[in-house]
């Protein structure tokens, strides 16, 4: 019995979007893998790249106080809790320890930037911090996307 015309077509277009669908699939399978390698290649630097970032833009910071990094760096003090890179005495050179390294209360940049007398100064570095940080981050990201792409090809 031969197939008509119309069926035919329909078997084509079916296998076409079929084939599509896969290549498309395969495509998101090998970009998930690759923010795995990506994201397992970059954890290795994390240590150097995060250090060599944070002190870059610490001396930044203390070259320009008032400038739009200076209010990021206190925001980051804030949020994780510390003092400069390795403690507050990284601002001995400025000679003060800005607000954000107190711990109280929000950071108003502009009256209350520095404070002379301050009762409970974060002792602990950003650094470590942020390195233990990026890296639970990025674990993260290669967890997940080697989990997605495992499942999308077990879903095969």
């Amino acid at each position: 019995m031969a197939l008509s015309t119309n069926c035919w077509k329909y078997l084509v277009l079916t296998f076409n979007f079929l084939f599509a669908s896969g290549i498309l699939i395969l495509a998101v399978v090998l970009i998930e893998f690759g923010c795995f390698v990506w994201a397992m290649s970059v954890w290795e630097d994390t240590d150097i790249t995060v250090k060599t970032a944070i002190r870059s833009y610490f001396n930044q910071t203390m070259s320009n106080p008032n400038s739009g990094d200076a209010i990021r760096w206190d925001r980051l003090q804030g949020k994780f809790q510390c003092c400069g890179i390795s403690g507050p005495s990284d601002y001995t050179s400025v000679g003060h320890v800005p607000f954000s390294c107190c711990g109280v209360g929000p950071i108003d940049p502009i009256n209350e930037s520095y404070v002379a007398n301050c009762n409970q100064i974060y002792q602990r570095g950003c650094s470590d911090l942020l390195y233990k940080y990026t890296e639970r981050q990025l674990l993260w990201v290669a967890v997940i996307a080697f989990l997605a792409s495992i499942l999308q090809v077990i879903s095969i």
